[in-house]
């Protein structure tokens, strides 16, 4: 059996990392490189985007922008619920009853923390059968209804206030506010 002969210095260079000895390789050089790039790649995109939401780009160019944490009234609403409800009585049924919603939110001391909430607005059913001149509200109650007779299940008794393409419609008009940038923000902190 043979022997060989390593010297300490040289076990030693063998087993120091690289850092330590201040020599880096090309491969551990152009890591933290690339991240960087990436990370200032992701920056200019999210800026550029949030650039063109502020200066009105997504939305049509008639229509502006809601903020619907600063909404006061249910006209406030109107305007942008007419691209959605073409019939004036639904149209003012649904600015009413999303008014409420924000303002119960709001008195819970909270706000809306996107336009997605919406969908957890939801209308009684006797409010819908209460109020003279609806078209789709009745129309929506009465399929919900039959839907739930077919599957043997309890009768609803609320109905949500905007369909899931209600608020597709409704999404590039409005928005809730510039939590969206701290969020982003805070999150790319976090995973970097």
């Amino acid at each position: 059996m043979g022997v060989t002969y390593t010297s300490t210095i040289d076990r030693q260079l063998v087993s120091t990392p690289a850092i330590a000895t201040g020599r880096l390789s090309l491969r551990q050089t152009l890591l933290p490189l690339t991240s960087l790039v990436a990370m200032l790649a992701i920056a200019l995109a999210y800026g550029g985007r949030t650039r063109t939401m502020a200066a009105g780009g997504f939305a049509p160019r008639s229509a502006t922008l809601t903020n619907l944490n600063a909404i006061g009234d249910a006209r406030d609403l109107e305007a942008p619920l007419a691209a959605g409800f073409t019939n004036v009585s639904d149209r003012r049924f649904a600015a009413r009853a999303l008014s409420d919603y924000l303002i119960s939110i709001r008195q819970d001391g909270k706000s809306l923390s996107n336009v997605g909430a919406l969908a957890t607005a939801v209308v009684s059913a006797d409010a819908i059968e209460r109020t003279p001149g609806l078209e789709r509200y009745p129309e929506r109650l009465a399929a919900a209804r039959d839907r739930a007779a077919r599957a043997g299940a309890a009768v609803p008794s609320t109905l949500p206030v905007l369909t899931a393409d209600d608020l597709a419609a409704l999404k590039p008009l409005m928005r809730s506010s510039s939590s969206g940038t701290r969020r982003a923000c805070s999150w790319a902190w976090v995973r970097w």
